[in-house]
């Protein structure tokens, strides 16, 4: 009987799937898991970006510059306070510039309010220079970014 080689046998087919099925599923759990890696990675970026952009708002507006984190630190906003000595509680941007959400698996938070003066550095509510510290906590892997903001508005991560 003659035989005809031009293909593959169903078991041949069968045992391909099968291997191909295997590598899959195993990439497929190792991508799974680079998302709250990418999170934490988005966030520490625009973090930092964002507060370097605070900073160059102030000088470049010429007024003071308000980051208010959302109260459940998911989140915040940037904007200008163009009445300098308004001292009320909590302080308010008369106009935002921007507004940033982050991950829910991901917490930004500051020791005190984070407040830019018309020359670009780091002040207190009544305008003194001041240092801030700012941190990025995930709910996987804990702290993962702390850094500080110094009254010439450097940041540095500590």
């Amino acid at each position: 009987m003659p035989s005809n080689e031009n293909g593959f046998s169903i078991m041949e087919l069968l045992v391909g799937m099968v291997i191909f099925s295997i590598i899959g599923y195993t990439s497929v759990a190792f991508f799974s898991d680079l998302g709250p890696s990418f999170d934490r990675w988005n966030a520490n970026i625009y973090a930092l970006q964002d507060l370097r952009y605070a900073q160059t708002l102030a000088i470049t507006e010429g007024c003071r510059v308000i980051v208010r984190i959302n109260s459940d630190g998911h989140g915040y906003d940037v904007g200008c306070d163009y009445l300098a000595y308004d001292y009320t509680s909590p302080y308010t941007a008369d106009t935002i510039f921007l507004t940033r959400a982050i991950p829910n698996t991901v917490t930004f938070g500051s020791d005190y309010e984070i407040i830019f003066n018309a020359k670009g550095q780091c002040v207190s509510s009544t305008g003194d220079l001041a240092t801030r510290r700012i941190s990025l906590t995930s709910s996987a892997s804990g702290n993962f970014l702390t850094a500080s903001i110094l009254p010439t508005g450097v940041v540095v991560e500590t």
